[in-house]
């Protein structure tokens, strides 16, 4: 069962920022079936330098009052054997994007576990599966282990007429072990010479030469 405060925190969110955006909505309600949570391999990014894990959810085939189930918010909550691992969660704007918050870097390595939030108002989240987020490891070559939290984590439908918003009830996969590769120096200094120039290092936005979109990511890379 989901925790009253979880189910208090994601309608909270959802309805001041629809408060903000729209001034007034009603959200989808009365939502039958079980959204499916996964966590996938997304391979390495940085040239090799950090680990990505995916996290989708699967609401295909899910309805609700109005119609098929789209999702516009969530909760999730995720417990590390290593949280000193843990760089950035990133969003993955499929196939709607999502604004973001999530746990600050400090705190992550001291109790193991980061929450991300996430929310949306579009009317017309589509049913089917989403690609949320992605999380971001890096910094010493060995593994991380990674379980979501399911009673302190939690979906919330799209935005159409009825009421709620409500939570979707979700199930979460087993817990799951992903390596995380050797470190990789990156340093924005030692990139400025290669400035429109070549360098396979520091081409991190394949182009041929580097540019200020290497630069953006370099910053992703060394958090």
């Amino acid at each position: 069962m989901r925790s009253n405060q979880t189910r208090k925190k994601i309608r909270m969110l959802a309805f001041l920022h629809l408060a903000i955006t729209w001034g007034f909505a009603f959200g989808q309600a009365n939502i039958s079936g079980t959204a499916t949570l996964s966590l996938v391999d997304g391979g390495t990014d940085c040239n090799g330098a950090v680990s990505l894990v995916e996290v989708h959810a699967d609401v295909t085939g899910l309805s609700g009052d109005g119609g098929m189930a789209g999702i516009n918010a969530f909760v999730l909550k995720f417990n590390l054997n290593n949280g000193n691992l843990f760089s950035i969660a990133r969003p993955a704007n499929s196939p709607i994007p999502f604004d973001m918050v999530y746990t600050q870097k400090s705190l992550v390595g001291s109790q193991d576990s980061v929450t991300v939030i996430g929310w949306a108002a579009d009317s017309q989240a589509p049913n089917g599966s989403y690609h949320l987020l992605t999380l971001q490891f890096a910094g010493a070559a060995g593994s991380v282990g990674i379980s979501i939290d399911g009673v302190e984590s939690n979906l919330a439908s799209k935005f159409i007429g009825g009421f709620g918003p409500d939570a979707i009830s979700l199930q979460t996969p087993p817990a799951a072990i992903f390596m995380v590769p050797d470190p990789i120096s990156f340093h924005p200094l030692q990139a400025l010479p290669f400035w429109l120039d070549e360098s396979s290092f520091y081409d991190l936005v394949p182009s041929g030469r580097i540019d200020m979109l290497d630069f953006v990511k370099l910053v992703t890379c060394t958090e």
